[in-house]
């Protein structure tokens, strides 16, 4: 444990803030199994609430594969940034295709997805960009590989 805290204490703060993130999503998925007080059903409905587990799981596996300092953490968390980035930015679109009536909540939606799709993009360019992030996990050392994007974006299509 003195070990994890110390990787996290080298952190800087926005790796700080994605970790609260994710401990968020998933704090906030267990609270809602627990408040619904009931199991699934059906198949269909299990399978969506494990693909909901495992999108809540998702940013806290990532910063463990920061603080553990992994090869591949910057590139899959930049990934992650970017998908829920783009996620949030085709979110903007919803009521142009008659997705929401107009509604203050049509309203609500798209600052919602506005905002979020500007943080997201901010957290990609922070960890593309940032001379923190270059000096712990220095270019060289990083690795970069192409199939995690099927299951981010399986991922993120169920939660979203």
């Amino acid at each position: 444990m003195k070990k994890l805290l110390s990787a996290l204490y080298a952190m800087p703060g926005p790796v700080w803030l994605f970790g609260a993130y994710g401990v968020f999503r998933m704090w906030s998925w267990l609270l809602a199994r627990i408040v619904s007080g009931s199991l699934p059903t059906t198949w269909t409905t299990a399978a969506l609430d494990l693909g909901t587990l495992l999108a809540a799981l998702l940013p806290v596996s990532l910063l463990g594969l920061l603080l553990k300092r992994s090869a591949y953490a910057v590139q899959l968390v930049s990934l992650y940034a970017g998908l829920k980035g783009a996620a949030h930015f085709i979110a903007l679109f919803r009521p142009v295709f008659g997705r929401f009536p107009e509604t203050p909540d049509m309203v609500s939606s798209v600052l919602v997805n506005g905002v979020m799709c500007a943080l997201w993009f901010g957290v990609l360019r922070y960890f593309e960009r940032s001379e923190d992030i270059a000096r712990l996990f220095p270019v060289e050392e990083r690795r970069r590989t192409w199939w995690p994007v099927v299951p981010m974006i399986a991922l993120m299509l169920v939660c979203m």
